[in-house]
Order: C-alpha cells, then sequence, then structure tokens
C-alpha cells in the first residue's frame, strides 16, 4: 500500500469516550473506569461498544425497521458498515439473520 501522505479521518481515529459523568457517579478516574470496564468484560471498550450496538441491532431488527434506519439508529456510519461488522461478529448479514427468525426483509 503506497503512502498518500494523507491524514486518516475522523471515523477511524474514534475511540471510546467514557462521560465524565459516568466517572462521577463510579468515583473513579476516567482512566480507571477504562480499566474495570476491560476487566469485568473481558473486552476492550470498542469490542464491549460494537458487541451492543450489534444486540441493538438485533432488537430493532425483530421489531421489522429498515436496515438502513437500524444501521444510523445504532451508530454505524450506513448500511454497509453495519453488514460489514454483523457479518464479523453473529456470522451471516442482517438480512439473512433476519430471514433465518422468521421475518421477511425489508
Amino acid at each position: 500500500m503506497q503512502h498518500t501522505g494523507r491524514q486518516p479521518d475522523s471515523a477511524s481515529r474514534r475511540t471510546v469516550q467514557i462521560p465524565p459523568a459516568a466517572s462521577t457517579v463510579t468515583g473513579d478516574h476516567k482512566e480507571q473506569l477504562r480499566f474495570t470496564v476491560t476487566m469485568g468484560f473481558g473486552l476492550a471498550n470498542s469490542e464491549w461498544l460494537l458487541r451492543r450496538r450489534i444486540e441493538r441491532a438485533k432488537e430493532s431488527l425483530l421489531w421489522g425497521h429498515k436496515l438502513s434506519e437500524v444501521a444510523l439508529a445504532c451508530g454505524f456510519a450506513d448500511e454497509s458498515h453495519l453488514n460489514r461488522m454483523f457479518r464479523r461478529l453473529v456470522g451471516s448479514t442482517p438480512g439473512k439473520w433476519r430471514t433465518g427468525k422468521g421475518l421477511a426483509p425489508h
């Protein structure tokens, strides 16, 4: 891959942000809270967040929402981003997963 000299876009540098209120509620420093989440779930914060987004997407799909609406509502850039991440974690596309649950695709 050839280096173009361009900086990566902001989406590729995005990290999980812990709201200041969360550390205030728990009494922990922000970094300690991240460590606690990582140790408690056995996942990096970004992986935990991705799994939560996929679970939320599954719930929305079961309610019959359109894939494009589900993608945006769950924090994905677009439908293809949802498809890639869903396939990575679940093993099938959202449409195939929904059809396997006996629901009509949208």
